[in-house]
């Protein structure tokens, strides 16, 4: 298998991309604060914004490797890209 990274795909209602700083907050109020959410993954309920952009800063030095993927996803029609 050839590892390309975490690239960009888009379908005609949704957008995966890779994390960006500013998404910290979106994060932390959609589902990293939410223990129904995070029951399901590797890591803690996030208390506070500042918990996800850690987080974040750490998914965003990945990034440079080949082998690892991890995105955003957003609905094409909010226009965030």
């Amino acid at each position: 298998m050839k590892h390309c990274g975490t690239q960009r795909l888009e379908t005609e209602r949704l957008i995966l991309r890779r994390f960006v700083n500013k998404d910290a907050g979106a994060m932390y109020k959609n589902w990293a604060s939410d223990s129904e959410v995070t029951k399901y993954l590797m890591w803690q309920t996030h208390s506070s914004e500042a918990i996800s952009q850690s987080i974040i800063d750490e998914w965003l030095k990945e990034y440079s490797n080949d082998n690892y993927y991890h995105w955003a996803s957003l609905e094409r029609y909010l226009q965030h890209t």
